[in-house]
């Protein structure tokens, strides 16, 4: 199912964050000895993947880039990585009038699993390198009263943002961001659930452009040096669609989604010549970035408990109209598949609108990508 993005978030908003995840597993533990019958009120995750791009299906003659590297043929387009990933929730009833506050946080890491020449855009694929990712943190609430407008209808906004641990967005001088987003679940009377969301963000920087940390990331310099010559995003936006429907197999549904995203107001100084690291011909005042999209298609079964606000929203549609809650291999396991392509909304002449069913625009496919993530909750 189409989640929204989940940009960073400000440090003190981080630290509140975590503190208050923390907080939640102490009084998890405390309530240890509550009814059976009372929900347990933090859930934790634990889940393993591996994602690759289409490209290590197409054969291409090797560059001469990556016969520098030893790299055989393709591989500076084709990618492949494995995942594993660490998940909390806690869900916070604070009032018996009001929904209650879905806090839920991830970190990952991530090994390639074959080497890439395309360093500067996927900084995550050398070999045996293992590299940690930024920490995703969200809190959402539900809307109340939403639902008495029409039945099957929800909707919960959320403060998400990330803390920087990845070496890729301390070398960039990301220092953190923020983002808010509404999103809006509908349950139909047909079993179809349907989602759109909006999010915009707000991003915390140490320079205007990217000023790479060569320590941090060699691989960067090696193909473009300390300066990558792009403006960091101060905002950004993204808005989407997605659906889902359950197959006939409990527990198995399968999902689709759409969604378009940027930046906005890159650079914004009287005197270009201020940067050290900008162009002499580079724009001053509010920027655009180049608007993106992606479309994606999954089989998933069972639920991920330890999602968005969003995605928790999601499952209580679905439990609220199957009942599939009373299966306990339901709560604890999750099991998805999928491909995605995303890509510039427009062609590289500005002449048409592409269409990311599939990587149609590139000759070695290398913007569709396919997902298998295995999930074990407790």
């Amino acid at each position: 199912m189409l989640t929204p993005p989940q940009p960073t978030s400000p440090a003190p908003l981080a630290l509140t964050l975590a503190l208050t995840l923390a907080l939640g597993l102490t009084t998890a533990r405390s309530a240890s000895a509550k009814p059976k019958e009372e929900a347990f009120p933090v859930i934790g995750s634990v889940s393993t993947g591996v994602a690759f791009n289409h490209s290590n299906f197409v054969g291409s003659e090797q560059s001469a880039a990556a016969a520098n590297y030893g790299a055989g043929e393709s591989s500076g387009f084709g990618w492949s990585r494995m995942n594993i990933n660490f998940g909390a929730s806690y869900l916070w009833a604070f009032s018996k009038k009001l929904p209650p506050i879905f806090f839920s946080g991830g970190i990952s890491m991530n090994r390639a699993l074959s080497e890439s020449n395309s360093r500067a855009g996927v900084p995550t694929t050398q070999p045996k390198e293992i590299n940690i990712s930024d920490m995703s943190l969200s809190a959402g609430w539900g809307v109340p009263g939403v639902g008495k407008l029409l039945k099957g209808l929800m909707a919960n906004v959320s403060l998400n943002g990330s803390v920087p641990f990845s070496r890729a967005s301390r070398s960039a001088g990301i220092i953190s961001a923020t983002s808010g987003t509404l999103s809006v679940i509908y349950a139909s009377p047909i079993k179809l659930i349907v989602q759109t969301f909006a999010s915009f963000g707000y991003n915390f920087l140490s320079n205007p452009t990217i000023e790479v940390d060569c320590e941090l990331m060699p691989q960067y310099c090696e193909v473009s040096g300390a300066d990558l010559g792009s403006p960091n995003s101060l905002s950004s936006w993204a808005t989407g669609l997605g659906v889902m429907y359950p197959l006939p197999i409990n527990g198995l549904r399968v999902s689709g989604g759409y969604s378009i995203f940027g930046g906005f107001g890159a650079v914004s100084f009287a005197d270009t010549g201020a940067d050290p690291y900008a162009s002499p011909y580079g724009q001053s005042g509010t920027q655009w970035s180049v608007p993106f999209h992606r479309m994606g298609f999954s089989l998933m079964y069972g639920f991920n408990n330890t999602g968005s606000a969003a995605q928790q929203a999601i499952n209580d549609s679905v439990k609220g109209q199957l009942k599939e809650e009373e299966s306990e291999l339901l709560k604890r396991l999750s099991v998805r598949a999928g491909m995605s392509t995303g890509q510039r909304l427009y062609s590289m002449d500005n002449s048409r609108v592409t269409f990311p069913l599939f990587d149609f625009e590139t000759n070695t496919k290398s913007r569709t990508s396919y997902n298998f993530t295995l999930q074990l909750a407790f």
